[in-house]
């Protein structure tokens, strides 16, 4: 089975948010290691900082920056798995 590299996560999602998603990925052995960025329309610096003690690589806030988000692609696919 092929899985991804690195995860894009939007916050506000049906049924759970991303921070239930990262928890679930986090309990499966095989998905554990992937990096997982969050994404969202809130700007706050608590939930920014929320997100990033949880697990996520990054914590971009939309509308993100092109560079911003390559640049936390860059982090996610060069870290050893």
């Amino acid at each position: 089975q092929i899985l991804p590299d690195i995860i894009l996560m939007d916050i506000n999602l049906p049924g759970m948010d991303g921070f239930d998603a990262l928890r679930c990925l986090r309990d499966n052995e095989r998905t554990r290691t992937i990096p997982v960025i969050a994404l969202s329309a809130n700007a706050m610096p608590g939930e920014i900082d929320r997100g990033l003690q949880a697990g996520f690589l990054g914590y971009l806030t939309k509308p993100f920056s092109i560079p911003g988000l390559i640049a936390l692609l860059n982090k996610g696919l060069s870290q050893e798995r």
